[in-house]
């Protein structure tokens, strides 16, 4: 008699069916990953989206603030305007005073003085008639006033009415015929701010100094034979910064053909 033994056989999963089953679980972990992070990128995604609305309205709110700081800093030097001057006086006090000051320093020469009250930045334009020609009259800084009178240079200030002849002149010169050739302390008239038109020349004084106000020093006439004809006038223009004023042009305005 035979006898086997036949011992235990275990029969394990065939290996194809194990690469199988690897792959589909790879494949089913893959998916789930590819839809997570699909889902992360969408998620992502939106929220940049509404990041970026987001910044769109503060950048919107930001050039809203700027345009209503501009405005309230506007507001804000309007009102300066109005509040009296350490002196007690108005504005418009004050600004008389200060002219009335020019012209004793004018009629002294004495630009040393004078110079204080010269627009920092701007410095003096000259004209010699009513017209202000911003392109051609010549402007004088603060720092040149102190020289003025013995500075011994030509300038070009303009050319004269009538002939159109060059004002080739030194400014001593100048000074006599274009600045302080009448006694305009004395003038019987002083004007505020409101420009006149006198005779043929044109008045483009607020075109010219949008940001500035006037002062105008007019004498009616000199000799009577020339029944008002000889009329002159003296305008100062200020322009204000950090709270103070300061001259920026010297007009000179006579009779024009």
């Amino acid at each position: 008699m035979e006898i086997y033994n036949r011992g235990n056989k275990n029969k394990g999963v065939s290996w194809p069916i194990v690469v199988v089953l690897m792959l589909i679980t790879a494949f089913i972990a893959g998916g789930a990953a590819f839809f997570w992070q699909a889902s992360m990128l969408n998620d992502t995604y939106n929220e940049n989206k509404v990041l970026n609305n987001e910044l769109k309205n503060v950048k919107s709110d930001k050039d809203n603030l700027e345009k209503e700081k501009s405005q309230l800093e506007k507001d804000v030097q309007s009102l300066k305007d109005q509040i009296p001057q350490d002196t007690g006086k108005g504005r418009r006090e004050a600004i008389l005073d200060k002219s009335d000051e020019v012209l004793h320093m004018l009629k002294d020469k004495d630009m040393s003085r004078l110079s204080k009250l010269v627009h920092p930045e701007k410095g003096v334009r000259f004209t010699p008639y009513s017209y202000v020609d911003i392109n051609k009259n010549v402007v004088i800084t603060a720092a040149e006033f102190t020289g003025l009178m013995a500075e011994t240079k030509k300038r070009l200030w303009g050319s004269f009415d009538g002939s159109g002849d060059p004002i080739n002149m030194k400014f001593s010169e100048y000074y006599k015929k274009f600045v302080y050739n009448a006694d305009f302390l004395e003038a019987p008239q002083i004007v505020f701010n409101q420009p006149v038109q006198r005779g043929n020349s044109l008045v483009n004084l607020k075109e010219a100094y949008p940001d500035a106000l006037s002062v105008e020093y007019h004498i009616p006439g000199i000799d009577p034979q020339y029944n008002g004809m000889d009329w002159k006038s003296l305008i100062l223009m200020w322009e204000q910064k950090d709270g103070n004023w300061y001259l920026v042009g010297i007009i000179h305005s006579e009779w024009t053909i």
